[in-house]
């Protein structure tokens, strides 16, 4: 009946009768006024009569009210004031009606249709219609801020256009001040407005933004700056104050140029508005003050880059800044003055100050250096009193006053001041400044600090001064070890340094003064390492100084892990009694578990306060070494503190100015994560060396039982605290009985879990007001205590510290009550228990865990693809209309579903208990198992899923109910994976989005949800679940299409589809479009979206999509590319009209988008980053980009590969020349930037002969006409430009004309053409000395056209084989261009024949092959390198034999050297490279060995020296290392053999046990051999190997020979006299030359080797022993001596490892062989030396010069060498300084021909130092 009396007054509204509808509106509102009325339509279906009439027939009843008012008045303008008064309440009445039905049908969740609510108000607020707008704007206004604008079912329905025309008319009612509006719900609105359409923006269709705020920056300016009566008006001020803060905060990842213009305008009128008293509006100012100074200022790790900045007046703005300083200051000082911060009161300020007080003082402290002056007006004290200014912000007074910045200034008042309690406000500053801007202090500015804190530590006397400086000293001593390791010498100060904070904090501490700051700094300095401890340290603890808290566990336990405890404690009190000493670790466990009838105090449970801690210390106490463990509790001490709760507020300012860093490029792009388990492995080889003591193992767990069993006699677990006490123990016993098991404390343990089961039932009994709240806390322990570190080990990736969650849970499920399950389960039942209809009934009966129906199919609308297999029963949801938002007005906005502590008590205690229980409950095969171990009642968790499973299905859920849904199934994905619980957390999750996915909160946390299954178990996804997922994600991603989603939810999507491509393969991902959009939803369509934040979020995830990139399919990467580039490309263009205000906004967003995406593409890909790279070109002259911009991002790219700018450019810029001509674009228009260059003259000039061959290629212009112009460029001619690049010029053109000759029909005759054109040209242009050029030359060009060498084929199944620069040709086709060459020479023998004989141009091109090996630091560089190696082997060898075997010594030593070098780099960069290195010195080695032996024998320990190492059993070459040298070991040759018996027995133990075999081969070969050696002949032979080739295994062995030779040991000083070494004196040198080497292994068994030795005669010979090798002939001059020194010394130099070091050797050597003393001395030189050094030495012997070379002048000489900054080191290394020196006297001269050409040696030795 009451809700036919509803209608009835429903319908008296429509009625035409006046008497009708007024007692329709006083029924109505009776009747509305009856809960039980209002409660009957809450539950109204859409079908039938419900809140949607009500609200129509409320609309109508209004509307015709006021018409009948309107003509009223329009027919009787002239009356009474009754009359007018009569009116009045006429029109309260007729608008009240519709907010009584609004607020009636909102109490729960609004039940009014949106579209209804919107057209209303818009009705009324319509400027065609002036009556309603003059009469009811105030009204309706009221209704749009309290309801229209606050639930997503009324402004989801507000049109773009509509929230265009919304905003304009609330803009114009402010200018007009209507008599029915008031300016704050006014402004309200506006926010309101603000805020919510950028909610709703869309990301499908195109941007409305732009349209409906453009308006709100020009009216926030104009009525800022021009209002002359805001000063009196305080409302007024904080509406418009809070107006600007949520305008600046929702567009600052959008305007940013539009923002900080506004900023600067408005600065002085927002100033104004500064709130001394603690308020909204202080916090709305500070908010704001400190936005807008993040967005001109970003800073990236503490660290401000100006490039990042932006400013629209710099002087201007930095004028701002000083204003605002000085306001914070006179506020400080005043606060100061007045003593608000005295006495009992309030002694800090508001984090929000403290944050913007460090954020500006970082600002200008870092323009002004150390030291800096503001020189400006003063502010008047009413601003900063709070006495209101004009709109303006300025004040009467124009004085100027002068203000000192900067650290300097700030460290003399902190030493003046820094003792007095008011000075803690610029404590908590430095703090944040110490904190957040850790790039700011540097070496100098933190030794002035502590500098400053030591003087203030000392001199002050108040504990709540002394805790902020302890506060500031601890973070200061993180920044103070930082920066000490970037210089050696500043190493060593530290301890001294930082000494008097030491004691003066142990004397504080002593003095139970700042226990917490004080052991927190501590602590600190010992981790740091800052301070090396001593034991009495222990002192602290020991004698009862400091109480037993968590910070005092947590320094014992720093303490015992860095300095173990000595034996005994001195007892000082008790010196002359028998307890002087006690057992240190018997005493610090009583401090820790202390007894009351020991005599050591009251029972205290303080230790208790962190368990985890107390248990680890409990640990080190039954270790031998506790040491061995700190790395280990390390990550336990950062794990407690990262567990802090963190500001939301301050990570979306993190999330801002990353933003800010990505788009404007002065970040780091992002890396792809690696993850190995060489940490875990790490950490299990230092846990072998943990050894537990039984006996300290038995006194901790005695004195851990005798502990509890004293809580239990005293009944401590019955006292109020008792529960929270019991759970604290139960995390102690069970930490510790993961650490050391024992029975009786697992026995313990079981009786304190019943303990808990009882305390909690206790709470549970209690009345429900109350016991939600009581029960929440201890909840949330059992929670962490079964399920321990979870999030963190997520956030580290760290697998073991996952694991010990695991066991956690693997200690205590089986100890857990069965009560305890019950008890959870039953307060979850109560929460969750909802009635449930028939039909729900009968559709969950066909649902049992664990027998799921093969023949079921997901019921989805799959358009554009074809149907995925699934289940039946999900339920499709991306057509569905229901729109409804369970959630109360008063919850609506509060509740987060991603956020727990945004719940109800209630709430939260039901999602913690079903957390646990999905962690603990086992499944039903588990739990009916014979072998299980679980308490008889367990609740299975197939009980646990029938009762969600029942919320789910519900009609009627609430919000909270469908966040406690989607927790509960991302639980179940993460922690109990199975295919069975993956369907039914997918089941639950389409069962809650086919009813409620329109709501944004409901659609991010479910595509959470699905994100979270994907990034923790992506690899174990069956292909049913992966389609079901896919499905599932293309169901949101057509609700995304549709408009209805906000940004939030894109955001969600964009991740979700990050981690679905890491499952799902691209083509099925293609395959699943849907619709007509194409690739909404993939990553792509986010990159070309209109929203910035989004752009770069996908950009910075782009590398997602590419594959690993050396071994993936090359047309999937052509085709990924393809895809982001035109995304990229279409975003850069502005298709939309853009207002001019944010024209630039909008063009730096699509730019920094375009220029991030494909810089990512460049570092990610290097088969793409060549293609990348141009387009960075190329869309600088096509979009006029800023090059600087482009080669901001290059650097970043750069640096992210290991390279820089110009290098990695230079090596890119043949293929980016070739390219950039082919588009039409002139070369001198190619942005010189890129490379550093500053002008296209200067980038031409520098970089001609890479442009040269590389734009000859392109033949796009008459070749002499495009040289000219090259030329004329250059300042040169063309003539000259091809003697400069004649060698690489021809080795591009031989190829092609061999081709011809070869009648090859890979190469187009076109190309054969142009290089038979551009052969004749530099035949030409060269003329008569174009012959010259090539003999000459022809190395080099040899060198060129065997580096032209591009293998093709794959070297492992999928390598992606990344293609050099163009030309390229296969090996073949090369050897056939060098046999076309060599015909060419009309030689009858082949090329390499004849480049031997000249000797040096055989070497030119061995040392061209081995620098592009050295020189690779990509697999692609270092195949191209190796391949060009392949084929000059390929070529060289048979001449050996034949032609040229005067040269096979040098030649293979050099072959040899290159591929054995190289060999542990390319093991880095790719093995299957360091496969194929090996494989080409097998085929030297067997090839030199069957032809020409005698040239092996010396190489042989060189390569076993080399290959050893890489046998290891880690190695990932060792298979290839162990044939290459079993093959050389299987030798005939008798020299070979002989060479091979000489070397060290082989190692076969440890890392080299797969040697064993080689090993048996050696000693036998060794034994055939050498027969029995004496021990001076095995040390003879010992002392022949190199350094580089002695290893811990030949010391070893000659450890074993003197050990069993001792007898032999005096024949090895036979013939010791003066100046005569010994074979002893020898060997002693060579041990103890070793036993100082860096090698810990060789220098450890080299002290062995001495040891076994026994004393030597010190006096029989000298110790400096002479190398026969250096040995010079007395008889000679002193050139020749030097130079004989030089020559020998050098030639060790040509198979360094540093093949620049080999470059320099070569070229020096074949200078100083071409003179006449060289080539003289060489001929003194032993055999093997003039064969080695074959291809260096001239052809003929050089004449003597009967002139000697001239050095400088005599007063030039003399300046140069009487210079005494050059004969003193100062503060550089010694080496540098003497190599310096050395050049300096060496570029004076002196006459000799020889030793000016030695300079390129020293000049490389002092650039690598």
């Amino acid at each position: 009946m009451a809700l036919e009396d509803v209608k009835l007054c429903c319908l008296q509204l429509d009625s035409d009768r006046i008497t009708d509808r007024k007692k329709g509106s006083e029924q109505l509102r009776d009747l509305l006024n009856n809960p039980t009325i209002v409660a009957n339509l809450d539950t109204r279906a859409s079908g039938v009569f419900n809140w949607n009439q009500v609200f129509h027939s409320a609309r109508t009843f209004f509307l015709k009210e006021a018409k009948r008012i309107e003509e009223d008045e329009r027919n009787k303008p002239c009356c009474s004031q009754t009359v007018l008064t009569n009116r009045a309440n006429l029109k309260r009445a007729a608008a009240a009606l519709p907010k009584l039905v609004l607020n009636k049908s909102s109490l729960k969740a609004p039940l009014v249709s949106g579209a209804n609510v919107v057209e209303l108000v818009l009705t009324v607020l319509d400027r065609r219609r002036p009556y309603l707008l003059e009469n009811f704007s105030g009204d309706f206004l009221q209704v749009a801020n309290k309801y229209l604008l606050h639930h997503p079912t009324y402004y989801k329905e507000i049109s773009p256009e509509n929230w265009k025309e919304l905003m304009k008319i609330c803009i114009w009612l402010y200018e007009n001040e209507t008599a029915s509006t008031d300016k704050l719900t006014l402004l309200k609105v506006v926010e309101g407005v603000v805020r919510c359409s950028r909610e709703r923006e869309s990301f499908h269709k195109p941007s409305s933004t732009n349209k409906v705020l453009c308006s709100v920056a020009k009216f926030l300016k104009k009525t800022l700056i021009r209002s002359s009566s805001l000063s009196s008006q305080y409302g007024i001020q904080s509406a418009l104050l809070s107006l600007l803060l949520t305008f600046t905060r929702v567009m600052s990842g959008e305007w940013r140029n539009l923002l900080c213009s506004l900023s600067e305008e408005t600065f002085n009128a927002v100033l104004a508005m500064w709130e001394p008293r603690s308020s909204s509006r202080q916090t709305h100012w500070l908010q704001y003050f400190n936005l807008i100074i993040l967005i001109h200022h970003p800073q990236k790790d503490g660290e401000a880059s100006g490039e990042s900045e932006v400013k629209e007046d710099g002087m201007h703005w930095r004028r701002c800044l000083h204003h605002l300083y000085q306001l914070l200051v006179d506020y400080l000082d005043q606060l100061a003055t007045k003593g608000r911060l005295g006495g009992t009161g309030q002694h800090t300020i508001p984090p929000l100050l403290v944050q913007l007080s460090a954020r500006l003082c970082h600002k200008i402290f870092q323009d002004s250096g150390g030291y800096g002056v503001l020189d400006l007006t003063q502010v008047g004290s009413s601003l900063v009193e709070g006495t209101q200014t004009n709109g303006t912000g300025s004040t009467n007074s124009s004085k100027r006053r002068k203000i000192e910045v900067g650290l300097s200034p700030f460290t003399n008042m902190l030493r003046t001041e820094g003792c007095q309690v008011h000075f803690l406000p610029w404590y908590q500053i430095l703090l944040e400044l110490l904190n957040s801007y850790a790039g700011f202090f540097d070496f100098a500015r933190c030794c002035l600090m502590l500098d400053a804190f030591t003087q203030v530590l000392a001199e002050c006397r108040q504990s709540l001064v002394q805790d902020h400086i302890l506060r500031c000293l601890k973070v200061l001593a993180v920044q103070y070890k930082r920066v000490c390791t970037e210089n050696d010498f500043r190493r060593g100060l530290e301890g001294a340094n930082w000494m008097p904070v030491w004691d003066r904090t142990l004397s504080l501490v002593g003095g139970k003064q700042c226990s917490t700051c004080g052991l927190q700094l501590l602590q600190t300095l010992i981790e740091t390492e800052l301070i090396n401890p001593v034991p009495s340290v222990y002192k602290l603890f020991y004698q009862g100084r400091v109480d037993v808290t968590e910070a005092a566990l947590s320094t014992l336990l720093t303490l015992i892990t860095q300095l173990p405890p000595p034996k005994y404690f001195k007892n000082e009190s008790a010196l002359f009694s028998n307890e002087q000493m006690k057992e240190s670790r018997i005493t610090i466990l009583h401090l820790l578990l202390p007894v009351p009838n020991e005599g050591v105090g009251g029972m205290s449970v303080l230790s208790l306060e962190n368990p985890s801690i107390l248990a680890h210390l409990l640990y080190c106490l039954c270790l031998h070494d506790p040491t061995c463990v700190a790395d280990e509790f390390k990550r336990i001490l950062k794990y407690k503190e990262d567990s802090n709760t963190k500001d939301a507020n301050v990570e979306w300012l993190k999330q801002l100015e990353n933003l800010y860093s990505f788009s404007s490029l002065v970040s780091l792009l992002p890396q792809v994560p690696h993850h190995s388990g060489g940490s875990n492995t790490k950490r299990r080889v230092e846990r072998r060396g943990v050894m537990v003591m039984q006996e300290q193992h038995d006194q901790v767990t005695n004195r851990l039982v005798a502990f509890l069993n004293q809580l239990d006699s005293e009944n401590t677990f019955e006292q109020p605290n008792g529960l929270e006490l019991s759970l604290k123990v139960a995390e102690l016993l069970v930490t510790f009985l993961l650490l050391l098991p024992d029975q009786r404390l697992e026995e313990r343990l079981c009786a304190v879990l019943t303990l808990v089961t009882s305390g909690l039932e206790k709470l549970s009994k209690e009345s429900e007001s109350t016991r939600w709240h009581s029960l929440l806390p201890h909840l949330l322990s059992v929670y962490h205590l079964y399920l321990p570190a979870t999030t963190i080990a997520e956030d580290l990736q760290d697998e073991e510290t996952k694991n010990w969650s695991e066991k956690v849970r693997e200690k205590l499920v089986p100890l857990t009550p069965p009560a305890l399950y019950t008890l959870i389960m039953n307060l979850a039942r109560d929460t969750l228990s909802k009635p449930v209809t028939d039909s729900q009934l009968a559709a969950r009966s066909s649902f049992t865990q664990g027998s799921l129906s093969d023949s079921m199919e997901l019921d989805f609308d799959l358009s554009g693809g074809e149907p995925l297999p699934a289940r039946n029963d999900f339920q499709q949801f991306e057509d569905s209309d229901s729109n409804t938002l369970p959630e109360a007005v008063n919850e609506g906005q509060k509740l987060s579903l991603d956020d727990v502590s945004t719940w109800s008590p209630q709430n939260q205690c039901v999602w913690a208990g079903l957390t646990w229980l999905t962690a603990v409950c086992p499944t039903t095969s588990n739990l009916d198992s014979p072998t299980s171990t679980m308490n008889p009642g367990t609740t299975s968790l197939h009980q646990v899923i029938n009762l969600v499973f029942d919320l789910t299905e519900n009609t009627s859920l609430e919000m909270a109910d469908i966040g406690m849904i989607l927790k509960f199934v991302e639980s179940l994905f993460v922690m109990k994976y199975s295919e069975d619980n993956v369907e039914d957390g997918l089941h639950m999750v389409s069962l809650v989005c086919s009813k409620h996915s329109a709501d944004p909160q409901v659609a991010v946390s479910a595509v959470s949800t699905i994100t979270a299954l994907l990034r923790v178990n992506s690899v174990h996804l069956s292909s049913e679940s992966r389609n079901n997922v896919v499905a599932l994600t293309r169901a949101f991603i057509t609700k995304l299409r549709s408009g209805i989603y906000d940004q939030s939810v894109s955001q969600a999507i964009l991740n979700l589809s990050v981690q679905l491509c890491k499952v799902d393969s691209l083509d099925v991902w293609q395959r699943e479009r849907s619709g007509e959009g194409g690739v909404c939803g993939q990553i792509p369509a986010f990159l070309s979206c209109h929203n910035h934040q989004l752009r770069i979020s996908a950009a910075t995830k782009i590398h997602c999509l590419l594959t690993k990139p050396y071994t993936s399919d090359a047309g999937c990467l052509d085709k990924i590319f393809q895809e982001l580039y035109q995304a990229v490309l279409e975003a850069l263009t502005l298709q939309d009209s853009v207002p001019d205000d944010l024209k630039r906004d909008e063009t730096s967003g699509r730019v920094s988008g375009f220029c991030l995406t494909l810089g990512i593409i460049a570092l990610h890909s290097p088969y793409l980053r060549s293609r990348a790279l141009f387009a960075l070109c190329h869309v600088v002259p096509e979009h006029k980009v800023d090059p600087a911009l482009v080669a901001r991002l290059v650097s970043r790219v750069a640096e992210g590969t290991g390279s820089s700018m110009v290098k990695l450019m230079r090596e890119e810029l043949p293929y980016l020349a070739t390219q950039w001509v082919q588009h039409k674009h002139p070369i001198a228009e190619f942005p010189p930037a890129l490379l550093a260059c500053p002008d296209p003259v200067s980038f031409l000039t520098t970089y001609r002969n890479i442009l040269l061959p590389s734009l000859l290629e392109c033949d796009r212009s008459p070749a002499l006409e495009f040289l000219e112009n090259l030329a004329g460029t250059c300042g040169r001619e063309a003539k000259d430009l091809f003697a400069d690049n004649f060698s690489t010029l021809m080795a591009h053109i031989f190829p092609f004309i061999a081709a011809e000759q070869a009648n090859y029909t890979s190469v187009s005759k076109a190309r054969i053409q142009m290089a038979k054109k551009h052969y004749k040209l530099i035949e030409k242009e060269l003329g008569e000395n174009f012959s010259d050029h090539m003999n000459l030359h022809i190395g080099k060009v040899i060198a060129g056209v065997v580096q032209l060498a591009h293998n093709s084929e794959l070297m492992i199944p999928g390598e992606l084989v990344l293609a050099p620069n163009p030309p390229h040709f296969p090996p073949v086709f090369i050897h056939t261009t060098l046999s076309f060459i060599g015909r060419m020479f009309g030689e009858n023998e082949p090329l390499f024949a004849t480049l031997a004989k000249q000797r040096s141009e055989l070497q030119v091109v061995l040392e061209s092959v081995a620098v592009g090996v050295a020189r690779s630091h990509t697999p692609p560089a270092a195949r191209q390198a190796l391949t060009a190696l392949e084929v000059t082997i390929e070529a060289v060898l048979p001449c050996l034999i034949h032609h040229s075997r005067a040269a096979a010594p040098a030649t293979v030593r050099s072959l040899i050297h290159t591929l054995t070098t190289y060999l542990p780099s390319l093991v880095k960069l790719a093995p299957y490279l360091a496969d194929y290195c090996i494989n080409l010195l097998s085929r030297v080695c067997s090839f030199t060995m069957e032809n020409c032996p005698d040239q092996f024998i010396p190489i042989v320990p060189l390569i076993f020296a080399r290959l050893l190492p890489l046998s290891k059993t880690e190695s990932e070459v060792q298979e290839m290392c162990i044939k290459a040298l079993g093959d050389i070991l299987k030798s005939e040759h008798q020299g070979v053999q002989i060479a091979l018996a000489a070397l060290p027995p082989l190692p076969s133990e440890g890392e080299y046990e797969y040697l064993s075999e080689l090993q048996k081969t050696h000693e036998k070969l060794a034994e055939e051999c050498r027969g029995n050696m004496l021990l001076r002949e095995e040390v003879e032979t010992f002392l022949t190997l190199s350094r580089d080739q002695i290893h811990a295994h030949c010391l070893a062995h000659l450890f074993s020979l003197l050990e069993k030779n001792r007898s032999q040991v005096a024949q090895l000083y036979e013939n010791a006299g003066a100046g005569r070494e010994t074979t002893a004196h020898c060997l002693i040198h060579r041990l103890v030359t070793l036993a100082s080497g860096n090698q810990e292994k060789v220098a450890l068994e080299a002290c062995r080797c001495l040891g076994k030795l026994g004393p030597a005669s010190l006096g029989s010979s000298v110790f400096y022993i002479q190398d026969p090798e250096h040995y010079m002939d007395k008889s000679g001059d002193a050139e020749s001596e030097a130079t004989h020194k030089l020559l020998t010394e050098l030639r060790r130099y040509l198979t360094d490892d540093d093949m620049e070091v080999v470059v320099a050797a070569s070229r020096v050597l074949q200078k100083v062989l071409a003179t006449h003393t060289g080539y003289t001395t060489l001929c003194h030189l032993s055999d093997a030396t003039k064969q080695q050094l074959l291809l260096l030495t001239p052809v003929s012997a050089p004449k003597a010069k009967t002139t000697n070379i001239p050095g400088l002048d005599a007063i030039r000489y003399q300046e140069e060498l009487t210079c005494s900054e050059k004969w003193f080191s100062g503060e550089g290394k010694y080496e540098t300084w003497v190599s310096g020196l050395a050049c300096t006297i060496i570029e004076a001269g002196y006459g000799s021909d020889v030793i000016t050409h030695i300079l390129p040696v020293c000049k490389i030795k002092v650039s690598q130092k």
